[in-house]
């Protein structure tokens, strides 16, 4: 019979800052469709990370969660944590750093940490306010 996957979930933290602008527009039409996040400003996030897998007869565990602290917590560090994300991150440069894109682009990153064939990446879900997430499932 074969072994059912479990998922299991790890939280992490990081803030950073961003803005909503439209170079092409005129500063009326930004303001209009956007409002005020124009302006810079920023975000304590929540980010989820739900990963699936079988569970390994030796350790119990679908994967260290240490190493997927490790992993993770270094791609916050290096792109995310107390970063201007219109700046810093090159997938921005040229793309609004929306919640959305946001949570699609971490789910990217985060894959690329995770996924061996045995495990993989089931869901990132990133809170940027208490009532506002965005979720990508993989």
């Amino acid at each position: 019979m074969p072994q059912p996957h479990i998922r299991i979930t790890r939280r992490f933290h990081f803030s950073a800052s961003h803005r909503y602008w439209q170079p092409a527009w005129t500063d009326e039409a930004n303001e209009q469709v956007f409002g005020k996040n124009i302006h810079s400003h920023g975000h304590n996030y929540i980010l989820e990370v739900t990963i699936e897998g079988p569970i390994d007869p030796d350790t119990g565990m679908i994967l260290n969660l240490t190493d997927v602290k490790h992993r993770v917590n270094d791609l916050l560090e290096k792109y995310y944590d107390h970063r201007n994300l219109n700046v810093d991150h090159p997938a921005f440069a040229s793309a609004q750093p929306t919640t959305e894109r946001i949570a699609l682009q971490l789910a990217q990153e985060v894959r690329e940490l995770i996924d061996d064939g045995h495990v993989r990446l089931y869901r990132i879900r990133l809170w940027e306010t208490e009532d506002l997430y965005a979720e990508v499932i993989c």
